[in-house]
C-alpha cells in the first residue's frame, strides 16, 4: 500500500471496522486498557476548545464507562467503552484505531511487500455510486489506461477483496461521517501497492461484460515530500489549458509549499485572461491550511477577506486572505467529491462561502478537523481533533461536509466515453458566465 493510502486511512476511519476478540486478556492487559481509557478522557479533557462542551457529562460518562472496562474480557470489549466514550462527541476525527481494523479496509494481502520499491498505483479513481463501485476517472499513461480500462467500468474484486465486503466493512464502522468516503479510500488503498507488483481486478464494462484484468503497479506520480512526523507521501498536481481556452489546476494534498505554490502562481498568471479557471479538489486529502489562504489570494480583490477561523483551548486563528499583485477576476469553477477532506473542503468552502466560487461534484467528506494520532499503552491508535473550524458565515462543514452549488452524480452510463459530467457541469456554467 502506497503511503498516501496509508496517510488517507488514518486519516478517515476513526473508529473502524470491529477487531477479532481476543479472549481471556491478562491482568497486565487490562490494566494497559485502563491506562489507555485514562489517557483519552484526559486528553479530551485537556485539549477541548468548545465552550459548550459538558465537563459534568464527561465526568459523568468516565465514572459508567470506565468500570466496562475494567470488566472486559476481550481486547474488543475493553474498547468498546471507549469508543463509546468518544462517539458521544459526535464529531469526526475522534476514534480508537486497533491495528487489526486496517486488514480488512487496507491490507495488501495479494502482493508480497519489497521494502526496495517504491509506491506504485493502478491510476484508477474509484467511488461508490448507487450500490457499485464505479471508475470514475483514470489517469491518462497509467497502467489501468493501458490495460484499457475505462471511466464508467464497474468494480467487483480487487485481489482477494470482494466489491460487497468492501461496502460492509465501512458500514460497519464507527467514527466517520461518510460511507462513501471509507468505500473510495478503502478501494484505492487495495487498487494500489510497491511498484511492479500486480493486482487481479474483476470489472463490469459499460456494455455489461465481465472482465478479468492482471495489472501491474506503475509509478505512483508526483513528488515525494516529507512532512513533520508523517511518512513520506507523494504530492501530484496537474495544470493545462483546457481546448476552450480554460485553466485547468488539480492538486492531490496540500503539502510541499516549495513546490506547489509556485506552480499554482505560474498556472494563474498564465491563464489571467483566460474564460475561466477550474480548480479540481477531488480526491484531495488535505493538508497544510496556510496553503489555502496564499491560493485563495489570487481570486480575491479586497484585502481582509476570511477563509474562516481555526478554534484552539488557548485562540482563535483567523485564514485571512489578501489580493495578490494580479487578481483573476473571472469565472471560478471549484471540483469536490466524497474524498475531498479537511483543507480541500476549507478552501472550497471558504471560496463559495464569500461568492468567488460555483461548486460542482458531491458532497465533501465532512471530515474537517485538524487531528494527530497518539499511541495508547495497549498499542491501539488514538486520533484526536485539536481544533475546531468556522467559516467566514459562522458554520463548519464538520460532519455534514461542503454541498456543491450544483450536484453531479456519475453514473456508468454518463462516464462511458471518458466523459467526465462533472468537469463539463463546470464548463457549461463557465461558458454561460462569458456569454
Amino acid at each position: 500500500m502506497t503511503n498516501r493510502a496509508r496517510l488517507a486511512i488514518l486519516g478517515i476511519l476513526g473508529a473502524c471496522v470491529t477487531a477479532p476478540a481476543l479472549a481471556d486478556i491478562t491482568p497486565e492487559r487490562r490494566a494497559e486498557h485502563l491506562a489507555s481509557f485514562d489517557q483519552v478522557w484526559e486528553t479530551i479533557r485537556d485539549r477541548q476548545w468548545d465552550p459548550y462542551f459538558n465537563f459534568r457529562e464527561w465526568d459523568r460518562l468516565r465514572l459508567e464507562l470506565r468500570p466496562n472496562v475494567e470488566a472486559a474480557t476481550s481486547d474488543r470489549e475493553a474498547r468498546a467503552p471507549m469508543q463509546e466514550l468518544l462517539a458521544s462527541l459526535e464529531k469526526s476525527h475522534f476514534g480508537i484505531i486497533p491495528a487489526e481494523a486496517y486488514d480488512v479496509i487496507s491490507g495488501d494481502d495479494d502482493a508480497t511487500e519489497d521494502e526496495d520499491a517504491g509506491p506504485g498505483e493502478l491510476g484508477i479513481h474509484p467511488r461508490y455510486r448507487d450500490g457499485k463501485l464505479v471508475v470514475v476517472r483514470v489517469r491518462e499513461g497509467s497502467t489501468a489506461d493501458l490495460a484499457g480500462v475505462e471511466p464508467g467500468w464497474v468494480i467487483t474484486r480487487v485481489g482477494s477483496l470482494d466489491a460487497e465486503d468492501l461496502f460492509e466493512a465501512a458500514r460497519e464502522s464507527a467514527g466517520v461521517q461518510r460511507a462513501e468516503t471509507i468505500i473510495a479510500m478503502g478501494a484505492t488503498a487495495r487498487l494500489d501497492g510497491d511498484e511492479g507488483t500486480t493486482v487481479e481486478v474483476e470489472f463490469v464494462d459499460t456494455r455489461g461484460k465481465e472482465r478479468t484484468l492482471k495489472i501491474e503497479r506503475g509509478p505512483e506520480p508526483g513528488e515525494e515530500i516529507r512532512f513533520g512526523n508523517l511518512p513520506g507521501t507523494r504530492v501530484y498536481q496537474e495544470t493545462k489549458t483546457l481546448d476552450n481556452g480554460v485553466g485547468y489546476y488539480a492538486l492531490d494534498i496540500f503539502l510541499n509549499p516549495p513546490l506547489v505554490m509556485p506552480t499554482f502562481e505560474r498556472f494563474v498568471r498564465e491563464h489571467i485572461d483566460a474564460p475561466g479557471i477550474v480548480i479540481d479538489m477531488r480526491g484531495n486529502h488535505g493538508g497544510i491550511i496556510t496553503m489555502s489562504m496564499g491560493m485563495g489570494g489570487w481570486f480575491v480583490e479586497e484585502p481582509n477577506i476570511y477563509l474562516g477561523e481555526l478554534i484552539t483551548p488557548e485562540s482563535r486563528l483567523k485564514l485571512v486572505m489578501n489580493p495578490r499583485d494580479v487578481t483573476y477576476t473571472g469565472p471560478v469553477a471549484v471540483l469536490i467529491d466524497e474524498v475531498s477532506i479537511s483543507n480541500a473542503e476549507l478552501l472550497s468552502a471558504g471560496l463559495k462561502d464569500i461568492g468567488r466560487a460555483r461548486v460542482f461534484g458531491n458532497r465533501t467528506a465532512g471530515l474537517l478537523l485538524p487531528s494527530v494520532v497518539e499511541l495508547l499503552p495497549n498499542g491501539d491508535g488514538f486520533q484526536y481533533a485539536f481544533a475546531g473550524y468556522e467559516s467566514a458565515s459562522g458554520n463548519s462543514p464538520e460532519g455534514v461536509g461542503v454541498v456543491p452549488d450544483v450536484e453531479v452524480l456519475e453514473t456508468p452510463e454518463s462516464l462511458a466515453g471518458g466523459h467526465d459530467p462533472v468537469l463539463e457541469a463546470a464548463l457549461e456554467w463557465i461558458a454561460r458566465e462569458t456569454n
